[in-house]
């Protein structure tokens, strides 16, 4: 018996959605029906639901975007922090194994080759500037589980967000049965406020950068897999397999979509953090093939970007 918290946030549908479809016995709690975050709750839950697993899809991510984290410091920890290690506390105890949404936005930049050497790059527009439009996908490396976040508290450099995601990532290390997935930069098919290319087609200008982006109907049917083929406890980057320019996203856009559409880019990192003070971003390349090597399932992120918006829905 899986219970999801979280159940009706972005991430939450498509679980459902792919419980459902892989006929797991599955029960949903929302945050608006009950405030689970309270450790009476918690144990309430339990007693009712009496799970397995519990996946925890009900981290704060601010609305409409991560910049509100810097101003609800508050519910961002609690959230992020407080929460996920309770809980881990709790499914200790409890023999419950805790599936986890954790974020690739602990990382910034990614990896070159360089002279026989690996080499982290933290921004690669400011790295190769003129030369960007050309970056070859084979001569990126990113970065894989079990290196150190480089986007967090510890470095000073990270927003709000990505440091609560990156100190509780790094404490729930200290538990046996926990799942971390790592989600990076969300889309799918259908329009929404959450979904990426739906963010793309919204925004007065785009900001050209490259990363590692997460079909999220790929990603929980893969988290539900890990479930179900008992792979490894541990951390997990579930990321389409190579990385993904935004203008190359832009391009099928127009292609597929919306040929109308006019894209202004921003022109600098300084233009656009200079606008309503932004928190810093993350832009950063993570590698799949730990998550790979199960067989689970993980489509090449150009193919899966086009079959999106070749059957995208309004």
């Amino acid at each position: 018996m899986i219970t999801l918290l979280g159940s009706s946030g972005y991430v939450g549908m498509h679980f459902v959605k792919h419980m459902k479809k892989l006929g797991l016995k599955y029960t949903t709690v929302s945050l608006s029906e009950i405030d689970y975050r309270l450790t009476k709750n918690i144990l309430n839950i339990i007693d009712i639901h009496k799970p397995d697993i519990i996946i925890n899809a009900a981290g704060y991510t601010g609305k409409p975007n991560v910049d509100s984290c810097e101003y609800n410091k508050d519910k961002t920890i609690l959230g992020n922090v407080i929460f996920p290690l309770r809980l881990a506390e709790i499914c200790l105890s409890k023999g419950i194994i805790l599936g986890n949404i954790s974020s690739g936005c602990i990382f910034t930049g990614g990896k070159i080759r360089e002279n026989g050497n690996m080499k982290v790059i933290e921004d690669f527009t400011e790295y190769y500037k003129d030369s960007f439009n050309n970056i070859e996908n084979n001569s990126l490396i990113g970065f894989k589980e079990e290196d150190t976040p480089n986007f967090s508290f510890d470095y000073n450099n990270c927003s709000f967000y990505s440091g609560t995601k990156a100190l509780c990532e790094k404490e729930l290390q200290n538990f046996p049965h926990v799942y971390q997935w790592r989600l990076r930069i969300p889309y799918s098919n259908i329009n929404s406020p959450r979904n990426y290319i739906t963010k793309l087609l919204m925004y007065d200008k785009v900001y050209q950068n490259i990363n590692s982006i997460s079909n999220i109907d790929e990603f929980a049917n893969i988290c539900l897999l890990s479930l179900i083929n008992k792979i490894p406890f541990g951390i997990y980057n579930i990321v389409n397999t190579g990385f993904i320019k935004t203008s190359d996203v832009i391009n099928m856009i127009k292609e597929i979509l919306r040929p109308d559409k006019n894209f202004v880019y921003w022109n600098s990192n300084a233009e656009f953090y200079n606008v309503n003070n932004r928190s810093a971003r993350s832009n950063c390349l993570l590698d799949n093939g730990k998550i790979k090597s199960y067989n689970l399932g993980l489509s090449k992120v150009e193919d899966s970007v086009q079959m999106s918006l070749e059957n995208w829905k309004w």
